[in-house]
């Protein structure tokens, strides 16, 4: 199982789509650093300008409301958010559809057993997807926490997307906000795991590339209509995934949800298998 592991990272450390996904990544954040120095060239020119008067109704642009992740404000963050799931899926979970529609896996299958050979993929494709989240995430927290000052949160200013009542984590968010980001960071990333998982099960049930591909994506929309459309605005990935928290987040709904996910992906990857067994 570990030399499958071993082998099936490598693979996707190869993968074009897994720096695809990175450049992606990089490009947002770098896009969302530059916006947040504007926004804050432009608040010490208002500064040199009207004097102290403006002081009043001023607050320094922070790290923990400007970066990739928790930027409300941002386009860049919005669409980062948006195509998430795209994200997740690139650097690794596509090579699975390509090794069973190029018969690829019965050679793979002569050297290996199944059980390792499907838990891999299914362990590699889940690590894959998490980990471009925190690179992406990480990369750009550093690039921002460089340029831009650590400014805590202050709940009087209404500069800071978390601090309202109800927010998740919120004390954490207030007095400790790299510690929000970082435990914000890693729901991100259990759920980018399972965006990667999904596009995996979906190559048993589809035949082309293109929606095993967007398969993630549209279960994503369409989750966060149904959710939305029933009145249970927390069960949303679309609003509970970014940092800012677009509706209070509830914790104990994420983390069912997330594990309905990954048994369902689970049992259609075991049904499936024994369903081609059979025939």
């Amino acid at each position: 199982m570990i030399l499958a592991i071993k082998s099936d990272i490598y693979k996707m450390l190869r993968e074009k789509g897994f720096y695809i996904s990175l450049i992606i990544g990089v490009l947002l954040s770098v896009w969302n650093l530059i916006n947040s120095l504007l926004i804050q060239n432009n608040m010490n020119e208002s500064i040199q300008k009207y004097g102290d008067e403006y002081l009043y109704t001023y607050y320094p642009v922070s790290v923990f409301n400007s970066y990739l992740g928790i930027n409300n404000s941002s386009l860049q963050t919005n669409i980062f958010y948006m195509i998430l799931p795209l994200l997740s899926v690139l650097p690794f979970s596509m090579l699975f559809f390509d090794e069973r529609k190029s018969g690829y896996i019965n050679l793979i299958l002569t050297r290996t057993s199944k059980c390792k050979y499907y838990a891999s993929k299914y362990i590699v494709s889940f690590f894959s997807g998490g980990l471009i989240c925190l690179i992406i995430l990480g990369f750009s927290l550093f690039l921002n926490a460089m340029f831009i000052p650590s400014v805590m949160p202050e709940v009087t200013t209404a500069y800071f997307p978390v601090a309202y009542e109800g927010s998740l984590w919120l004390n954490i968010y207030l007095t400790h906000p790299y510690l929000y980001i970082l435990l914000y960071t890693l729901l991100d990333m259990l759920y980018c795991g399972i965006f990667a998982v999904l596009a995996l099960s979906a190559s048993f049930i589809f035949d082309y590339k293109i929606t095993v591909f967007v398969f993630p994506f549209i279960i994503y929309l369409l989750s966060s209509y149904l959710f939305n459309t029933l009145g249970f605005k927390s069960g949303k990935m679309m609003s509970f995934l970014p940092q800012f928290q677009m509706k209070n987040a509830n914790l104990n709904v994420i983390l069912m949800e997330a594990l309905i996910f990954i048994v369902l992906t689970i049992l259609v990857m075991i049904i499936s298998v024994v369903k081609d067994e059979k025939n």
